[in-house]
């Protein structure tokens, strides 16, 4: 009878564990590429998230700072950025920049990463 008891407890533990599993959240740490700024089709910016710090190339300038992960809530910043010119990237840049800050939300569907304002609105997408 002990056997038994053991036996059935083990395959409720086992049947409650598994989904559990299945279900946990994916994680931003990594290098992340951005395929969709605010609607348009980009390349070039990137970030990469680790310990809880971000940093990566907007278009031109390098950038970097703190970010903060709550379930699917995010928050990015204040964000530091080295300040040079490049004719033609500026205006993605401060798109790009903008949205990261602006972001408030992620979800993940395949390999893809987007970041949602707080209107909902998708303002970045990214790929691994």
């Amino acid at each position: 009878m002990l056997r038994n008891s053991s036996t059935l407890f083990s395959l409720i533990s086992l049947a409650i564990a598994l989904p559990a599993c299945s279900a946990e959240t994916p994680k931003l740490d990594g290098a992340w590429r951005a395929t969709e700024v605010q609607g348009s089709p980009v390349s070039g910016p990137t970030f990469d998230i680790s310990e809880q710090k971000v940093s990566g190339n907007a278009g031109c300038n390098r950038f970097n700072g703190p970010i903060v992960v709550d379930g699917s809530n995010v928050k990015f910043g204040p964000l530091a950025t080295t300040r040079m010119f490049c004719e033609g990237k500026m205006e993605l840049e401060a798109a790009y920049l903008a949205a990261l800050q602006s972001s408030s939300r992620y979800e993940f569907s395949a390999n893809t990463l987007s970041l949602f304002a707080s209107d909902d609105t998708v303002s970045v997408k990214f790929t691994k």
